[in-house]
């Protein structure tokens, strides 16, 4: 932080800091129109390209289903706090694709291959059923949309204030009276719209949580051994219907996006000078278009899933504890700067908690290719997103350093890819001196992508004459 700190105070060191005040003149008499100036200044520039990225990033947020409150912190403070804790959680995703849209895109990239190679199977079992399955209902599933609902009984919750009072719920007894509690409670599915839900407190009592979360490979497992009666018998319709696209929003930001597009492609082709910040703005504006491109089937913001099954006790141990449901899964992190990187985190489907975002569950077919799908989609991202600044190659910058560093820093992030597919095969041979290597490499990735954030701001002080002439797309109706 304070080397960022450093680099934005040098746009007031490096020169003397000056300004200029636009004075435009005005009609003497009353007049019918008045054309637009043909000048803009620097805060035109600044909120044009800031708004159009703000746009690009919440927009095309499709996270996965949240935890439910389930009555827990009733009354109006109880809301506000859910309500942060679900702002947080966009606010926090729409900095990341801020930072690193690149990151974003081979997710979506990932969700969607994984989606496409289970549907086949799932849409056999699904024909044997008689019901619909298509490739937003693995979208739906794979985000945590379809859950397996259980009830305790007296009995359980005095084994819980029982165990509470005395010793943790993690000895051999525990295990064998909730085995018991499980077999006394009655296996057979409720087909029921009374959900009853057991409170977060004693879902450890459980080994597991409830709702018990569920993706496509475990919905196609369940089916296969029995232990699901039917495929989900729910309509692509009515799981859009859950989904909250707001069809305004997408247009506001595509049409922004045309705009800044429409902008710099006038100003190339009339030779004014471009900014940086409005180049980095192409560069989100088409990973996002990528993207908007790949969640067209995912639905959005869906906060309660569906339930296909709802026991009277306790979910069954062979559903909850059962060996193909519990299956290690690396975030984003992981799969860029290793495993050492941070601890390892099963996704835990080993007790059914929702799906963490930043977790693509494995598919059916093959468990092990997930990560070739990332690949191509982070190839993608860098390609696209890094190759677009190159095209500052020639910009106006405060020192010769800046230029210099701003066109290794764009190479880098465009090739980095390849570099990065080279440290994954160097650690088929050389382990401990690939996985060193692999997170050098990728830290001088983001102190590239820090740099390049940093400069397209602080040029903002520095651009030439000519970058303050306006085109004829200003006066297209635009948000600035």
């Amino acid at each position: 932080m304070f080397k960022l700190i450093l680099l934005l105070s040098l746009s007031f060191t490096v020169r003397a800091y000056t300004e200029f005040d636009t004075t435009c003149t005005t009609p003497n008499v009353t007049t019918n129109f008045v054309s637009s100036p043909d000048s803009r200044g620097t805060l035109d520039i600044l909120w044009s390209c800031l708004f159009t990225i703000i746009a690009c990033t919440w927009t095309i947020q499709h996270l996965n289903v949240p935890e439910e409150r389930n009555g827990r912190n009733p009354g109006w403070i109880g809301d506000i706090k859910w309500g942060l804790k679900r702002t947080c959680t966009s606010a926090k995703w729409m900095i990341l694709t801020m930072l690193a849209p690149e990151f974003v895109l081979s997710k979506a990239w990932e969700e969607l291959a994984v989606a496409q190679t289970d549907l086949k199977a799932l849409q056999e079992l699904a024909g044997k059923d008689g019901t619909e399955w298509t490739l937003t209902h693995s979208l739906f599933a794979n985000m945590g949309g379809f859950v397996i609902r259980g009830n305790t009984g007296q009995e359980l919750q005095a084994l819980e204030k029982t165990h509470n009072e005395s010793t943790p719920l993690t000895g051999p007894s525990v295990t064998d009276e909730r085995e018991q509690i499980t077999k006394a409670s009655s296996s057979a599915p409720l087909v029921s719209s009374r959900q009853i839900t057991i409170p977060r407190d004693q879902t450890h009592a459980l080994g597991h949580y409830d709702p018990f979360h569920l993706t496509a490979a475990d919905i196609f497992r369940l089916r296969t051994s029995g232990q699901l009666p039917k495929m989900p018998l729910i309509s692509a319709d009515d799981i859009n219907d859950k989904s909250k696209t707001d069809s305004f929003a997408r247009v506001v930001s595509v049409a922004q996006i045309t705009w800044i597009v429409a902008q710099v492609l006038t100003r190339v082709v009339r030779r004014l000078a471009v900014s940086q910040l409005e180049i980095a703005v192409v560069a989100f504006s088409t990973c996002a278009i990528i993207i908007y491109i790949l969640h067209w089937k995912k639905p959005k913001s869906v906060l309660i899933p569906c339930t296909v099954l709802t026991f009277p006790g306790p979910i069954p141990l062979e559903i909850t504890h059962k060996e193909s449901i519990i299956e290690e899964n690396e975030s984003m992190l992981q799969k860029i700067f290793g495993k050492g990187y941070d601890t390892p985190r099963p996704l835990s489907q080993k007790n059914g908690c929702p799906i963490p975002n930043d977790v693509v569950p494995k598919s059916l077919a093959r468990r092990n290719d997930t990560f070739a799908y990332f690949l191509l989609g982070f190839g993608l991202g860098c390609s696209v997103f890094g190759g677009i600044h190159v095209a500052a190659w020639n910009f106006t910058f405060p020192t010769k350093v800046e230029l210099i560093l701003w066109r290794v820093a764009s190479i880098y992030s465009t090739v980095f890819f390849v570099l990065f597919l080279m440290l994954i095969f160097l650690l088929v041979r050389f382990d401990w001196f690939g996985i060193q290597m692999r997170k050098l490499v990728s830290s001088l990735y983001v102190l590239a992508r820090v740099f390049m954030i940093v400069e397209m701001f602080r040029t903002l002080c520095f651009l030439p004459p000519d970058a303050y002439t306006s085109t004829w797309a200003t006066n297209i109706p635009h948000l600035a």
